[in-house]
């Protein structure tokens, strides 16, 4: 489906004059209708069909501090749309037509992610550290609370939201620390202090917050409350990223160095003991940092990148579903396969398990990938 005004003509452009000026594109999506960002506007299509339900041009004359407005300023549930199509303002609009139900002047509030949390609206700025709730139905502004990053110039840490808890940073010229503010209220329900820097915050299950330290040591805490719930040191690393509590297993990613190029673990740990189970080197993620560890059914997605040298060079791209309990495969693996030419992965990779399917982007390509857990004729595997 293209995306164009129904105003303009269908243009072709020369690659030559548009080198370097592409933007990455995102959506989101609720029910059968999905909305896109481009560069002249917001575009609702329905999902079964591909066909263009509505068009929403961008305001160009409040837009002058970016080409585009990025996907993160997108949010969609309940067939509602929270997006900001007209500059400083915030609009909560339907799905279904592109209507608008209200808009907010923000008074020139930086916002460069929006969430929707329930009968809320979340937006932050590009540092993660001015947040604004509103409350959805009406669009009024609940609470302004204000995190602060350690280092924004080095690194930003993002927010987390589990339970109904925002948590991030909390640093000052004296400590640093963690809060949790109560997304419905905008209240900070608890504050605690760390004894070393803050590499990352990941939300290991629901109502709960991991947080990776320097060092190695990664932490659990109640995301209601701050109260600390298991602390291990993760062997042989520099930094953890991202984690997954699974019944009596903490499964953790981590690196060795803080380097985040260096080539990711991701490692088992006994939540009782903090030993060790398992540990795996050669698995490459095919997301950003921080954000490999996809498990469902007790199984972890994974792939791994082998070469081949026969008479003709070949890399080869290898899928595998692996028990949480031992980090071996289990079922049928899959692979994909370039001769001759590296495989340039896009960032892009998403796993629905309700849906049985995998998807991962390579180049101007998506390949999808069928996921079959195990069922009584046990065939499991990708």
């Amino acid at each position: 489906t293209e995306l164009r005004l129904p105003e303009t003509f269908s243009r072709h452009v020369v690659r030559s004059t548009s080198m370097g000026k592409q933007h990455a594109r995102r959506a989101v999506s609720d029910g059968q209708v999905a909305v896109f960002s481009s560069s002249e506007g917001l575009f609702g299509l329905g999902l079964a069909t591909g066909r263009r339900l509505w068009v929403r041009p961008f305001d160009a004359t409040a837009l002058v501090d970016r080409p585009a407005n990025p996907g993160t300023r997108l949010a969609a549930a309940d067939g509602l749309l929270a997006a900001m199509p007209n500059g400083g303002r915030l609009s909560l609009m339907r799905l279904v037509d592109g209507s608008t139900l209200w808009e907010r002047d923000l008074r020139g509030e930086s916002v460069d992610f929006i969430w929707m949390e329930g009968d809320r609206i979340v937006t932050a700025d590009g540092g993660m550290q001015r947040v604004n709730i509103f409350d959805r139905p009406t669009g009024y502004l609940i609470r302004r609370v204000l995190f602060d990053q350690p280092d924004p110039d080095r690194q930003i840490i993002p927010l987390v939201s589990s339970g109904g808890v925002l948590c991030g940073p909390a640093a000052s010229s004296e400590y640093e620390g963690i809060q949790g503010m109560e997304i419905a209220t905008g209240e900070v329900l608890w504050q605690t202090r760390v004894d070393k820097p803050v590499a990352r915050l990941f939300k290991p299950r629901n109502g709960y917050l991991g947080i990776g330290l320097l060092g190695g040591d990664v932490r659990i805490v109640d995301a209601t409350t701050g109260e600390l719930l298991v602390e291990h040191r993760v062997p042989g690393a520099h930094v953890v990223v991202d984690g997954r509590l699974i019944d009596g297993t903490l499964l953790v990613q981590h690196y060795a160095s803080r380097d985040p190029k260096y080539k990711h673990s991701i490692s088992a740990l006994d939540i009782a003991t903090g030993e060790e189970v398992w540990k795996r080197d050669d698995l490459i993620s095919l997301t950003e940092v921080g954000d490999a560890l996809r498990v469902f059914g007790g199984r972890l997605f994974s792939a791994t990148m082998v070469k081949t040298v026969e008479r003709r060079r070949r890399q080869e791209l290898r899928f595998s579903l692996l028990d949480v309990r031992t980090g071996k495969p289990v079922g049928a693996e899959t692979t994909f396969s370039r001769t001759n030419e590296a495989i340039q992965l896009s960032g892009d990779f998403a796993v629905y398990p309700q849906a049985g399917m995998a998807l991962f982007g390579t180049g101007k390509l998506v390949q999808t990938l069928k996921i079959v857990l195990a069922k009584d004729d046990g065939k499991e595997g990708l």
